[in-house]
């Protein structure tokens, strides 16, 4: 069983000679990033005499667990034992301690806590061109774009400008911050004084870059589709003083 404390010294050496003194225990990695195992290995000064000697282990911390005892055979001069770590929310040294005949030996083994996944923010415009079309003059058109979060993390908007003549936007406010999967709506509005064709864009400023939507209308006088008024042959219905 994985211990935590310091157990009794078990001496197996029989009539073995003293030069088998413990002399280090080491571990392969020294650092483990959550949870997950180390190799580590128990040495002697020399060759266990007699049967073997068992020599007790021990781990200051309860997120590192290694056997209670680790048995060198008799004519080896080492031992592996395995280490393992639990997850930790923050770096830490755990003291591997092992001890034989009351010589102790020391180990420091840094845990650190598991890199976390942030994920990647995404942005999805509804539309990338708005098209108001022919819209008399002095009445006022809306259209709405949806912005949308689509990645796997938090979209933060932190600005949005509008420029053209005749385009105005509502509906949002910034900064603002979307989880995943959450949207907005930006309201666009075309209200133009004077007849003519209008371009404008709506630039958008996120934690994702820049993205924008292109706009478009034309200007009329009311009651005139755009086109080209063409005159009856015989002038009925002729507007004004016609020749």
């Amino acid at each position: 069983m994985p211990g935590t404390m310091f157990g009794q010294h078990r001496d197996n050496r029989g009539g073995g000679s003293s030069r088998d003194e413990l002399s280090a225990v080491t571990c392969s990695s020294g650092t483990l990033t959550g949870a997950g195992t180390d190799a580590c290995t128990v040495t002697l000064t020399a060759a266990a005499g007699g049967s073997g000697i068992t020599v007790d282990m021990a781990s200051s911390s309860s997120a590192v667990k290694v056997p209670a005892s680790v048995t060198i055979a008799a004519g080896a001069t080492s031992a592996g034992f395995t280490a393992t770590a639990s997850a930790v929310s923050a770096a830490q040294t755990t003291t591997l301690t092992a001890t034989d005949n009351g010589n102790s030996k020391t180990y420091s083994l840094q845990l650190k806590p598991a890199a976390t996944t942030t994920g990647t923010a995404g942005l999805t415009l509804g539309s990338s061109t708005v098209a108001f079309g022919s819209v008399p003059l002095k009445t006022p058109t809306t259209q709405t774009v949806k912005l949308t979060s689509s990645g796997t993390a938090s979209l933060t908007i932190s600005g949005a400008a509008i420029a053209g003549t005749g385009f105005t936007m509502t509906g949002l406010t910034t900064p603002v911050t979307l989880t995943a999967g959450q949207t907005v709506t930006l309201d666009l509005q075309f209200d133009p004084t004077t007849a003519g064709a209008f371009t404008g864009t709506v630039t958008i400023t996120s934690n994702t870059g820049t993205a924008t939507v292109a706009l478009s209308g034309t200007g009329v006088t009311a009651g005139s589709t755009g086109g080209t008024y063409s005159l009856p042959n015989d002038n009925t219905g002729c507007p004004g003083n016609c020749r």
